[in-house]
């Protein structure tokens, strides 16, 4: 370790697959690093994570912390910080065992913005201290073997157990971003999230009539072109008789898509369907604009993620490994996990 001190400059340090062996820690002398702001660290060991390692270095401008590791000990890593008297920022820690009581840590975060944290760790922590964290806004929510992340409503997350007994609540607008794991299979947690009805009766509906509109579509000609307009007026007037449609509906069908194309194939000559087009693309194009412009969930691959929406529902994940200390918020479209 004594790079570190060599390193009066260094401002970032990547680690990776460190393997301590014990002869080594025999060696280990005390380190301090002034300079050093971005730290990560991929622990192989078996022992928790920076075991003799995080016990004797102290690094005062640490702002920060990513560790990969099999186990992690909540107490080492309270001890580091402070010692090292740090205000971190971002803290991210992926690991598969924990010892230590992990409110002993996060009682130091009074400056962190970023943080991946167990769902459960969370829920505790928040219990002993609902001002533990002062400044998150952007949060990586993960479940485990022993405890599930469940939508239980609009923007509300339960933490249970194998027993589905539930440990707490967390309501993801406390947060500007929070990330959830979630693979496609799960699609009726994005659904519950996003304040969809438990009645969806109404959205089984309107993909089947946007294919029978699209399939009009492509078929359309002016030959035929009276035929098809009255079948598409007989599907218009089913979408009418819906009443007034939720704007995830409306987006999730590609209704308004459809519509578009429609108006343009209709002439001059089908004044009557072209009004009725024109009248659902009045009503629901403002719904559904300010529904992809809010503030509410989207999906990235196998993550939903509460942000602020730009247009889309779906973004693009990529992978932590591109970006080891980027942070969790939503940028360009992007989000890294």
């Amino acid at each position: 370790m004594s790079f570190l001190c060599a390193a009066t400059t260094l401002e970032q340090c990547i680690l990776g697959r460190i393997v301590l062996l014990p002869a080594d820690e025999d060696i280990i002398t005390p380190v301090s690093n002034t300079s050093l702001r971005e730290l990560y660290l991929h622990w192989t060991n078996d022992r928790p994570a920076g075991d003799g390692f995080l016990g004797s270095i102290t690094l005062p401008a640490l702002q920060k912390l990513s560790v990969n590791t099999n186990e992690i000990n909540f107490t080492l890593l309270a001890d580091f910080i402070r010692r090292s008297s740090c205000s971190l920022t971002f803290f991210d820690v992926v690991w598969e065992r924990s010892t230590g009581n992990p409110v002993e840590l996060y009682s130091l975060f009074h400056s962190v913005t970023d943080l991946s944290i167990g769902a459960r760790d969370l829920m505790k922590a928040w219990k002993e201290d609902p001002q533990l964290f002062p400044k998150l806004r952007h949060c990586l929510i993960s479940g485990d073997d022993e405890y599930n992340v469940v939508a239980t409503g609009p923007n509300i997350l339960s933490v249970t157990d194998k027993a589905g007994v539930s440990f707490g609540a967390l309501d993801a607008s406390l947060f500007k971003t929070a990330i959830l794991w979630a693979p496609a299979s799960e699609d009726e947690k994005f659904r519950i999230l996003d304040g969809w009805p438990s009645n969806t009766q109404d959205y089984e509906l309107i993909p089947q009539r946007v294919a029978q509109l699209n399939h009009l579509d492509e078929n359309f000609s002016a030959e035929d072109g009276e035929p098809v307009v009255s079948q598409v007026n007989k599907i218009l007037s089913d979408i009418e008789g819906l009443g007034d449609i939720q704007a995830q509906f409306v987006h999730a069908s590609s209704l308004l898509d459809t519509l578009r194309r429609l108006l343009v194939l209709l002439s001059s000559d089908h004044q009557t369907a072209r009004f009725r087009v024109q009248a659902l693309l009045d009503k629901y194009t403002p719904t559904v604009d300010s529904y992809l412009n809010a503030v509410g969930w989207m999906k990235a691959d196998d993550v939903l993620v509460y942000a602020q929406r730009r247009g889309t529902t779906t973004l693009k994940r990529l992978d932590r490994k591109v970006g080891v200390f980027e942070s969790f918020c939503v940028e360009n479209g992007n989000v890294v996990v």
